[in-house]
């Protein structure tokens, strides 16, 4: 398997330039980031080349011909060179959303360009060897701006490298981990990987330089020809070097809310011959120090101001080996504002391989005694002692995020109905602390007998301040605004959303990134399907779903631009990518939550207004991926089992896809010699291919106040069709019912 990294051009100088200082510490960690740092040309390895080829996947690069230049080994091993010459670069994405998003930013579906030099950073012999030619000596120009991209891309500004690269050099892995940087002969540049430790094992980023002026965009990340991400229960990806199954927290905080910890982790090894260990923890916690159980002191190397820490056993351990680390860490991961707590990280409080990664936890606080604490799991004990309190939170199963919350808070009971998990509320804000527990206990109501029951038998809802929400299993962070009245969104609706979650996100989690509207778009649909039972605004849900409307294709032209499409939901995270942090919510969430709703409207029975095949399939979903992973692909078969038919076209255009149609109607009417009237319909569909098709609702109200509802598949430039004939003269007719499809809608007179 291969790690590689293209980046073509100056990839963002300002930043990579400069000088940096290496991490230190004991170790192998130490000495190769001490290498790295002060990495120079070797001159004994100068080669003169022609026709090299680098390839993998959809990663092409040759260097026609030129002058490679070795930077000195690393770790007894050469890591780069410098080139200077001709040669070429391309990138050709494997998949439709992949090349359709990269004519967003680029005027072809595949990258191809000319380069003129280029930096090249490697772990593997091979690539090393293809690099070798024929000895030259150093060129007379332009090595100096090299030799700076080159520092600046081994070392970071904090003192670390490449994770991928790193774990390569200091496990003596032979992976081709290669990057390369360089400047071409046209506007554009680029940054081009393959990386085995990476789901997706190819990306590729671009920029158009203006005046020396660079914006970078995460143009295309995909596998190779016809591959997936491999979708694990467990959470365990691709390029996982371990597994962390459980973790035994004891954590104290002080009554300044300073946090000293030691977790105690069970570790399994993923990979063959793994000697030194990569995890990650909050960048305003430190790690002390790390043990194995029986004692013995590890290596450490934990740069400053870096979230990653190195750990280095004593011998390299096989592939299902375990091991057990006791990792102690101290710092600040709470800010207390007057009587109000602020985390500042909701799950990075403990160390980890992986977030994604699902682990037991056995957690024990220690706190000050006027504080109430809540936190994920089942509390098994609590005592006091020399005023600090002293509480143990279990989990009954492995979860992939434990979080917690501690504060001054006033105690609230929910009530809940039965055969409902019971609920309680710790808040300081008191405003609507009524309204906030009436919410999260008709939530939890709704949803049980919607989706089906939850495993938890407890839900502690927690006041957070500021805008931001997050669910748990058992646990909610709420936004304080959700607390003061006069706020719509803070009301009903993100209350609403956040419940959700226990069974969109939580019970039924999200298989990689390019599923997660599985998570926010069902919870966010959830919460509109929630605001029409509760509700005292009549008309909310559409008001909502209209104001969603709105904001996804205003969003296209007013932020976006004209000449930049909208992104597919199937980009996950990377919507944000050449457009603004909030696309994220747009299309996500909302544009997520439309796709539901016209699945809804579609199963619709127009004749008796049920919903049972829609509310079916969410039941069967839920029921089916309980404790599992779930793919768009695993939700579209359940959806076509319950809609009788074939839906693959109507999530490759909603889901995969990224257009919006615009339909403009006509019609006309004629009575009949049998006193009947004919209604002709036409309509006409733009903004989309012809090939785009979709289901749109019809209601037709004659002049007694009659009513008719239909269904008019619409593909096309323009359709002409008669209605069925109608017994009363028709009065009027609303194209696009129940708001059934995300479009635009015009009417036009009929000539």
């Amino acid at each position: 398997m291969t790690r590689l990294v293209l980046l073509i051009s100056t990839l963002v100088c300002s930043v990579l330039t400069s000088t940096h200082a290496a991490a230190g510490g004991e170790g192998t960690i130490g000495r190769v980031m001490a290498e790295a740092s002060a990495v120079g040309i070797d001159s004994s390895a100068i080669y003169e080349v022609s026709g090299v080829l680098i390839e993998d996947g959809p990663v092409k690069v040759v260097l026609d011909s030129g002058i490679v230049m070795f930077l000195k080994p690393v770790a007894g091993r050469p890591v780069g060179a410098c080139f200077i010459g001709t040669g070429s670069a391309a990138f050709v994405p494997t998949t439709t959303v992949e090349r359709n998003n990269l004519q967003r930013f680029y005027p072809a579906e595949q990258y191809s360009e000319e380069i003129n030099r280029a930096v090249l950073l490697f772990a593997d012999t091979a690539t090393a060897e293809a690099l070798r030619g024929t000895p030259a000596r150093l060129p007379a120009k332009g090595l100096a701006e090299l030799m700076k991209l080159a520092k600046g891309s081994l070392v970071y500004d904090n003192g670390t490298m490449d994770a991928d690269l790193l774990r390569c050099l200091a496990n003596g892995w032979n992976r081709s981990v290669l990057t390369v940087l360089a400047s071409g002969t046209t506007k554009w540049e680029c940054s081009m990987s393959v990386s085995a430790f990476q789901p997706e094992r190819y990306m590729l980023y671009i920029a158009e330089v203006n005046s020396n002026v660079r914006s970078w965009k995460f143009a295309s990340m995909c596998g190779a020809e016809g591959e997936t991400i491999e979708s694990r229960d467990d959470g365990m990806n691709a390029g996982d070097v371990i597994a962390i199954e459980s973790h035994t927290v004891d954590a104290r905080f002080e009554r300044d809310l300073d946090l000293s910890a030691v977790d105690k982790v069970r570790c399994r090894a993923l990979m063959d011959s793994i000697r030194v260990i990569d995890m990650e923890l909050h960048y305003g916690l430190r790690v002390d120090s790390v043990f194995l159980d029986d004692g013995t002191r590890l290596t450490l190397t934990h740069p400053k101001e870096s979230s990653r820490f190195w750990v280095e056993l004593p011998r390299p351990i096989a592939r299902d080996e375990s091991v057990t680390l006791r990792i102690f860490y101290h710092g600040e991961v709470i800010r207390r504002i007057d009587d109000y707590t602020i985390l500042e990280t909701s799950i990075e409080w403990y160390p980890a391989h992986s977030y994604k990664q699902k682990a037991l936890f056995d957690l024990t606080f220690t706190y000050p005694d006027n504080m109430k604490l809540l936190c994920v799991g089942e509390r098994k004990d609590l005592s006091t002692n020399d005023d600090m309190n002293v509480a143990r939170w279990v989990t009954s199963a492995p979860i992939r995020n434990a979080s917690f919350h501690i504060g001054l808070f006033k105690e609230r009971p929910i009530e809940t109905e039965k055969d409902v998990p019971t609920a309680s509320m710790y808040y300081r804000t008191i405003d609507q602390a009524e309204p906030v527990s009436i919410d999260v206990s008709q939530a939890l109501t709704f949803y049980t007998r919607l989706f089906g029951p939850l495993p938890i038998k407890h839900l502690y809802a927690t006041e957070l301040p500021g805008s931001h929400g997050e669910a748990f299993p058992g646990l909610l962070h709420l936004s304080s605004m959700a607390f003061i009245k006069g706020d719509d969104f803070f009301a009903e609706q993100f209350l609403a959303h956040e419940v959700a979650h226990q069974w969109w996100g939580i019970e039924v989690d999200f298989a990689s990134y390019r599923d997660q509207w599985l998570s926010e778009a069902f919870a966010e649909y959830s919460c509109l399907m929630y605001s029409q039972l509760a509700s005292k605004e009549r008309n909310k849900f559409f008001r909502l779903l209209e104001e969603y409307r709105k904001q996804i294709i205003q969003r296209g032209r007013r932020v976006i631009g004209a000449d930049l499409k909208p992104p597919s939901i199937a980009l996950g995270y990377r919507v944000r990518s050449g457009g603004y942090s909030g696309d994220y919510n747009t299309y996500i969430y909302y544009k997520g939550a439309w796709v539901l709703h016209m699945l809804r409207n579609m199963l619709l029975n127009l004749e008796t207004m049920k919903e049972d095949e829609f509310l079916g399939a969410l039941a069967e979903f839920y029921s089916t991926y309980r404790k599992r992973r779930a793919t768009t692909e695993d939700f579209i078969r359940i959806a076509e089992k319950h809609a009788k038919t074939d839906l693959d076209w109507f999530f490759t255009q909603w889901v995969y896809g990224t257009d919006i149609p615009t339909y403009t109607y006509a019609w006309n009417k004629q009575r009949q010699p049998d006193g009947t009237w004919k209604v002709r319909l036409r309509v006409k569909q733009t903004n989309v291919p012809e090939t785009f098709r979709m289901y749109v609702p019809l209601k037709v109200t004659s002049t007694n106040d009659a009513v008719y509802r239909l269904r008019m598949m619409m593909t096309g430039g323009v359709a002409e069709v008669d209605l069925p004939l109608f017994p009363d003269e028709p009065d009027e007719i609303v194209f696009n019912d129940l708001a059934s499809v995300l479009c635009e809608v015009d009417e036009e007179s009929w000539d």
